[in-house]
């Protein structure tokens, strides 16, 4: 059961790359651990320029449960 869930909205799905990694060592590792009690949902930004989605986030935050 994961504690949180995250929407990571960006253009490449580097965390989730990182995270289907077989083997992890080091600092990767460690990244890995600390972000498995998150539930990490990749959305793609494909149509969002400069500064629109920090605006609409910062105007229309997620409520606390």
């Amino acid at each position: 059961m994961h504690a949180y869930t995250v929407h990571l909205v960006a253009k490449a799905n580097l965390v989730k790359h990182v995270m289907s990694k077989p083997v992890l060592t080091g600092r990767l590792a460690k990244w890995a651990l600390l972000l498995n009690q998150y539930k990490i949902i990749y959305v793609t930004a494909k149509a969002v320029k400069g500064q629109a989605l920090a605006d609409f986030l910062a105007n229309h935050p997620i409520p606390v449960d």
